[in-house]
């Protein structure tokens, strides 16, 4: 479960990188070359983009040495959602809302509402990663209260910067959204875009290496050769080479993807976030703590398992819809 949401997230960043491509390469006022507008071109560019960053930066052993990058590529999205906001406000916030297509809904029903759940569990996704981090933290800081400070502060910022972006990129689009917004902009035409796309380029290639290492980890748990620390050097990098080549390679196939994201947050989400800590919790220690803790961490429990069941059903029954509709 975890190979499949983790390499499945690598599939989606290379897709995404091609979603970043698109309004770059074919804008109408300042349209690229003929050859990068065709299907080929696009390839190739992404190709390269995935080459340059994300494959060499899938290739290190630990998660410690893209700490820099990442801190980049977390400043770009900041960026991105500001420009977001910018945006919004120059151009479309408080336009009228009685043209067809600039219609405000305050809130979606059916099967379109239920789709979004899955976005949501996937955005929200952080335990692929805590032992690795945990295991690198320093000596003097490494214990489980900061760590479970650091993931609240972290997953308090994720859910500010959705807010923002989703809020002020509905109020500036609104109803002729539909899958990512990043084909909405003209970033050939207003600098701060530009500027942001490239930014998010480096993000998505951070994140595709993030993702790459709990990939890899899954693959060595099942060949019984222990932790990455343990795998020598040259089996770590054909591991990590040959995850990257097939991500890299499933993304050109793969249409749109939000679907890769819907049945990734439907199923693995589900699983990762909800159901697996539930069940983890309830066989290891649910009967070990003292009467007063017991009743509050059995209630959590529950919570746990009944959103992680509602998610699992309606999520991926929703996605499988949307896919069938479309």
């Amino acid at each position: 479960m975890m190979f499949m949401f983790c390499w499945g997230t690598c599939v989606g960043y290379v897709g995404s990188v091609q979603d970043l491509l698109d309004p770059l390469l074919n804008d109408k006022k300042y349209p690229a070359v003929p050859f990068l507008r065709t299907v080929t071109g696009h390839r190739l560019i992404t190709a390269l983009v995935w080459l340059v960053g994300m494959f060499t930066l899938s290739l290190p052993k630990q998660i410690n040495t893209l700490r820099y990058a990442s801190v980049v590529g977390v400043t770009f999205i900041i960026f991105f959602v500001i420009c977001i906001i910018i945006h919004s406000g120059m151009h479309h916030l408080g336009g009228p809302t009685d043209l067809p297509g600039r219609e405000i809904n305050l809130a979606t029903q059916g099967m379109e509402a239920v789709n979004g759940l899955t976005l949501f569990i996937y955005a929200f996704i952080c335990q692929v990663n805590v032992f690795e981090i945990y295991e690198e933290m320093s000596p003097a800081t490494k214990n489980p209260r900061t760590m479970t400070r650091d993931a609240a502060i972290s997953m308090g910022c994720v859910a500010l910067l959705n807010f923002l972006a989703g809020l002020f990129g509905y109020l500036d689009f609104r109803s002729e959204v539909t899958g990512t917004i990043l084909l909405y902009y003209t970033p050939r035409q207003d600098a701060l875009f530009f500027i942001s796309y490239i930014g998010l380029c480096i993000k998505l290639c951070v994140g595709f290496a993030i993702c790459i290492q709990p990939s890899r980890d899954a693959i060595y748990y099942c060949l019984r050769m222990g932790k990455t620390s343990d795998v020598p050097f040259w089996f770590n990098w054909i591991v990590s080479g040959l995850l990257a080549v097939l991500a890299l390679i499933c993304a050109f196939f793969i249409p749109d993807i939000t679907i890769v994201f819907n049945l990734l947050g439907g199923i693995c989400g589900c699983f990762l976030a909800f159901l697996f800590p539930a069940y983890f919790y309830l066989y290891s220690c649910c009967f070990s703590y003292k009467m007063k803790y017991r009743v509050f961490h059995i209630i959590g429990l529950l919570l746990l398992l009944v959103a992680g069941v509602v998610s699992l059903v309606f999520g991926t029954a929703a996605s499988i819809y949307g896919m069938i509709d479309e």
